[in-house]
């Protein structure tokens, strides 16, 4: 499963490759991991006994937009 879906579609990725992707440890990855899914940065998608973790690009992007406005001033 490819980080980066270049077909637009909405995939997900367990924990467990994050961390791996990213070369964090599981303690540390699932900390931020439900930090940022409690700020609704990050949406939540069970699949059997996994959990897939995918980001809320509209919530990203407005904060974004938030930000890039904040600096131009």
């Amino acid at each position: 499963m490819h980080p980066f879906p270049k077909n637009g579609a909405t995939v997900g990725l367990p924990a467990g490759r994050i961390a791996s992707l990213l070369h964090i440890a599981s303690p540390t990855l699932s900390f931020h991991l439900k930090d940022m899914t409690l700020r609704n940065l990050l949406l939540q998608k069970r699949m059997g006994r996994e959990i897939l973790y995918l980001a809320n690009l509209p919530v990203i992007l407005s904060a974004l937009g938030v930000l890039v406005e904040e600096l131009e001033k």
